[in-house]
């Protein structure tokens, strides 16, 4: 049974839709261009990358050099050499914490888990947290004190200023001193702020970081009478609408709304939700959408606004206490039908499911659209329910700031303590926070990195990382986390904790005490209430309790022109989006190689940001793909790549955020040693008063191409049947409506081929399995695209990074990619010549062919595991074999790098190693990445193919335990790494053999497929196809 139109059309870029030349090229070519030579990488260039972060996963095997192993003279207790440990901590990022658990080996931690035991991660961990040990290892980092660039022995220099400094500052009551520090959930940092403010109570404290969620806060304060945070409980949401806002990437409580999603997005489990998106970019929550309507920035609020008029217009009623709505906004973009239809049905769905829906707003939108959604949320009866609220307690936004630099500029500022951040870098262009550091007389400025706002400081302090730290964090349910360190500080690193409190005068032998005397001082408890809370890694019971606030009337958002017009506004008046990134944040991971290498989860772009520009805007500015341009707004101007990105808003350019660093390392930039920034700076065109968007954006040509590295079109399935991808979808990423799974439960097990072709017949004897059979199952319906398998399995697997050149040459190692594929309606195509001897034109008339508004579905793909194997079949040296328990296993020692297999393999998942990636480590500057691989793990060198191994270290070290213990592997007890960080569940995994298993069960469903099993290739792995729930009224 097909399952869409029959004019439905399946495409990973406008190239291949287009069927461009150039794609031609690269789909039908045997090896991609640079894939089957080794090429002239600069060579500069590739060993500043190995000699940084890549090289962290790429150590011989085979070739150690000679060190002497000493026995501990007394081993500690509860230690046994060689067996991993694991302790519980906490990340703080956006001023909310992230409950983590670190395997430590020997000491050394080495890799990151989420905290099963705490509501808001329940073992899931974001990419960012998975990033944090090649963070941690990273040769690049901070090692030795600066004043005026100079290196400084030790700390003693600077400790013996400070304390003078302090003492001036002092008996002058703090007048001229200022701190600057990132918004924080700690308790410590502010019971330690608190005191430094009582012994200086003339200092300026601040608070500022380029992301923030300032217009959330002071949408609850119009709302409400005081600022607000808000909780979705999406498991018992059955309507979801977003405005503008990604629930799933960039939220702090991302991990908790996805996991919460997937519960009943599963239709085996009962009633499924719906999602509404209306947003300007493809967020993860547009891709994921049942509908989308891609708007700008601007005109989110005015559908909003629309949205609720027509609420009351439909019976809604606003309870008492919220004032009057004003009255509808009206313009063309309102009544266009499209949007006219969203709105009604969104409307009717919202009140057919009152008190089992949530409408969400993004951090972007100003704060009376927060206070419209807060009345929406009321009038359907969602608080409470669904929207709990609670008090909002971190303080953020550019005020602090704003008035700072006003003070700095007015020379009322002596001494300046930056406390974490990068300020130059990171501050609103506007402000020119460079300039106004040039009139303080002394900077002193705490970092993992000596980053730019450290060569514009008179003190650059190495700052420890959090991994090697004491401290503690509010999760974003209020959960109180607590961060202990996992190793001793690499580079005598200090805490922002440790400064504060030798500013307020609090006397500590170590930052432990900081915590602990924030603890005992707000839980009584004795020190196994301490202990509890360390071993755990949060204090129970100490989430923030909801509160009901009454609502209160408030002026109405009002809106531009520009916002309620249709169409594509006219070059000069198109607006600016810009948008944390889903790899570098705000700038703070640029030197991380496992994230810039990341494939965004809908560009499939590494190593770059780009201005992204819808197809038909991009046509009416007269621009394509690659192109680099100018762009112009309030005088502020900026070159960067264009990427013509589907599902783009008319009139909408977005950029991320993070890129441009001139001072992140050797791998994100480092002016001073020629290594290159990545992307572009997209700061320069912020400013504190317009925030994360703007109207009035000039786009213009340059003449000139940019080369951008996305991945989008690596490693296709069966590219001869690229012109039958229309076919063989079903046999890739199968989907169906619930109403059709309803009707048609056991469609996604037909094929291209129908259910009626010849039984599957072998060359030869199977083997026929007696014990284990490992198997995997992977879930289309909640997989998000968040990457964070991708990292998880990078980071336990030690997978190399090859950089933005090798890239686009199509040699990343990833084991693990999620494909993505644009659906759209079928375009009508022909050829015609203007007269015999002319060459014949291909013409598209685009009937329902819509590219600014495809549908998206995604695909995580690794090693499937087929039992009839193809790529075993041809390795001329038996360096891909079969075990006993149905893992396809590699033998590296025998690989001879024919890469026959991977040109067998019809899924292609295997990884080739063109280089090296070990070379640099005997520079005694490097040796501090060797800590951070994962001994269980083979490291593979030059000339050798690698995949996915389903973590087959994980399995036999279960087995090995078990048999230890003579007793049997439970169901759910081997958990690979992918299927671990899963904020999702969308992977199972477990033994096939065992009929109880969770895995055998989602083989069994419905909805279980093998992909291309017609090959008869027998893989482990099953696809569980996605099933969506749109409204009957919008299909």
């Amino acid at each position: 049974m097909k399952t869409e139109t029959p004019n439905t059309r399946y495409w990973r870029s406008l190239e291949e839709l287009e069927r461009t030349d150039e794609f031609k090229d690269f789909a039908f070519r045997e090896f991609p261009e640079g894939a089957d030579k080794l090429d002239g990488v600069d060579r500069r260039r590739f060993l500043q990358l190995m000699g940084a972060s890549t090289a962290l996963a790429g150590a011989s095997s085979c070739r150690w050099e000679k060190t002497n192993i000493l026995p501990l003279a007394e081993r500690p207790e509860d230690r046994i050499p060689g067996v991993p440990e694991h302790f519980a901590t906490a990340m703080e990022l956006g001023a909310a914490a992230q409950g983590l658990v670190l395997t430590s080996y020997d000491g050394r931690p080495i890799k990151v888990e989420g905290n099963d035991q705490l509501p808001g991660t329940q073992g899931a961990a974001s990419c960012f947290a998975q990033g944090a040990i090649l963070e941690l290892y990273d040769p690049d980092r901070s090692r030795v004190l600066t004043r005026d660039g100079n290196e400084q022995k030790g700390w003693a220099p600077f400790d013996a200023w400070f304390d003078q400094e302090l003492s001036r500052l002092e008996a002058k009551s703090g007048a001229g001193l200022a701190i600057l520090h990132q918004p924080t959930s700690s308790e410590t940092a502010k019971r330690l702020v608190a005191k430094v403010k009582a012994r200086f109570p003339q200092a300026r404290v601040a608070a500022y970081a380029p992301v923030d969620r300032a217009t959330e806060r002071a949408g609850g304060e119009l709302a409400f009478g005081r600022p607000v945070r808000t909780h979705f409980r999406l498991d018992g949401a059955k309507v979801i609408a977003t405005f503008d806002g990604d629930l799933f990437s960039g939220h702090p409580d991302e991990l908790r709304h996805a996991r919460d999603f997937a519960k009943h997005r599963r239709p085996e489990e009962g009633w499924m939700t719906r999602l509404y998106s209306v947003e300007s970019r493809f967020t993860s929550t547009g891709s994921l959408a049942d509908h989308r309507l891609p708007v700008r920035s601007e005109s989110v609020g005015a559908v909003l606004a629309a949205l609720e008029a027509t609420l009351i217009a439909k019976g809604a009623t606003v309870p008492s206490g919220w004032g009057s709505p004003s009255a509808a906004p009206s313009g063309a973009l309102l009544d266009a039908p499209r949007t006219k239809k969203f709105v009604d049905a969104l409307a009717n769905d919202l009140l057919a499911h009152r008190g089992e829906c949530v409408i969400q707003v993004g951090a972007g939108q100003t704060a009376p659209v927060h206070a419209v959604a807060h009345r929406i949320n009321a009038m359907l009866g969602a608080i409470g329910k669904t929207v709990v609220l609670t008090d909002e307690p971190v303080v953020s936004g550019t005020a602090e700031l704003e008035a700072l630099v006003a003070a700095m500029r007015g020379r009322q500022v002596e001494t300046l303590f930056v406390l974490g951040g990068n300020p130059v870098y990171d501050a609103p262009a506007d402000l020119d926070f460079e300039a106004a550091l040039g009139e303080v007389g002394s900077v002193a400025h705490l970092a993992l990195y000596a980053d730019e706002t450290s060569a514009a400081s008179t003190w650059h302090l190495p700052q420890a990382h959090f991994l090697e730290s004491w401290g503690d964090a509010r999760a974003w349910d209020g959960t109180h986390c607590l961060t202990q360190p996992l190793i001793h500080p690499l580079y005598k690193g200090r805490t922002a904790l440790e400064l504060l409190a030798r500013m307020g005068g609090e006397l500590f032998a170590d930052s432990q005490e900081l915590v602990r005397a924030t603890f005992d001082e707000r839980y009584a408890t004795d020190d196994s209430g301490w202990r509890r809370a360390l071993h755990d890694g949060f204090v129970a019971q100490s989430a923030f309790g909801a509160i009901t606030p009454a609502g209160r009337g408030f002026a109405a958002p009002s809106f531009p022109p520009s916002a309620l017009a249709a169409g594509i506004p006219a070059n000069g008046s198109l607006e600016l989006t810009l948008f944390p990134d889903a790899s570098t944040y705000d700038g703070r991971y640029a030197n991380n190689g496992w994230l810039q290498e990341l494939p965004e989860f809908m560009t499939k772009l590494t190593w770059d940001n780009a201005a992204l520009i819808g197809p038909a805007t991009a046509k009416s500015l007269g621009v394509k793909h690659e192109q680099l341009v100018e762009l112009e707004i309030d005088g502020r101007k900026l070159e960067c790549a264009v990427y013509v990105m589907p599902g783009q808003a008319a009139g909408a350019v977005g950029l991320a955020l993070g890129y441009g660093r001139t001072r992140a390392g050797h791998v994100g930039g480092l002016i001073d040693e020629d290594a290159p920034s990545v992307g572009f700076n997209s700061y320069r065109l912020a400013t504190s008063a317009a925030g994360w968007s703007a109207t009035g954006l000039t786009v213009k040509k340059t003449g000139r191409t940019y080369k951008l590295a996305s991945t989008q079109d690596h490693q296709d399935i069966d590219t001869t049947g690229l012109v039958e991808r229309e076919a063989r979808i079903e046999d890739l990423a199968r989907h169906q409506t619930l109403e059709q799974y309803t009707e048609h439960p056991d469609a996604m097990q037909q094929t291209l081929l129908g259910t009626h072709y010849p039984p599957l017949q072998s060359l030869w004897k199977e083997f026929e399995y007696a014990g284990n059979r490992w198997g995997m199952s992977i879930d289309l319906s909640t997989c998000t695209g968040c990457n964070a398998c991708v990292i998880a399995c990078q980071s336990e697997n030690n997978i190399p990074i090859v950089g933005k050149e090798q890239v686009i040459n199509n040699r990343e190692m990833h084991w693990l990619r999620i494909d993505r594929y644009f659906e759209t309606g079928e375009a009508e195509e022909h050829s015609y010549a203007p007269h015999e001897s002319a060459k014949p034109v291909e013409h598209r008339s685009h009937g329902e062919l819509d590219e600014d508004n495809p549908r998206v579905h995604r695909q995580p793909v690794g090693c499937i595991q087929c039992e009839m194997a193809p790529c075993e079949q041809v390795c001329p040296v038996a360096a891909t074999v079969h075990s006993d328990e149905g893992l396809n296993d590699m033998v590296y020692n025998r690989c001879i790098g024919t890469r026959y297999c991977s040109n067998n393999c019809p899924v292609k998942v295997r990884r080739f190693n063109f280089f090296n990636y070990h070379k640099d480590l005997k520079d005694p500057d490097n040796a501090v990445k060797k800590l951070g691989f994962n001994p269980e793990v083979t490291v593979r060198h030059r000339g050798v193919m690698e995949k996915c191994t389903y973590c087959v270290q994980r399995i036999q070290a279960v087995k090995i335990d078990a048999r230890n213990k003579k007793r049997p592997i439970e169901d759910g007890e081997i958990v690979t790494a992918c299927q671990q960080t899963c904020p999702a569940e969308a992977i199972t995994f477990g033994d096939l053999a065992d009929e109880k298993s969770a895995v055998r069960k989602k083989h069994e469903l419905p909805r279980g497929y093998a992909m291309l099993a017609y090959l008869n290739i027998k893989p482990r792995t099953a696809y569980l196809a996605r099933v969506t729930n749109p409204n009957p009224e919008l299909v």
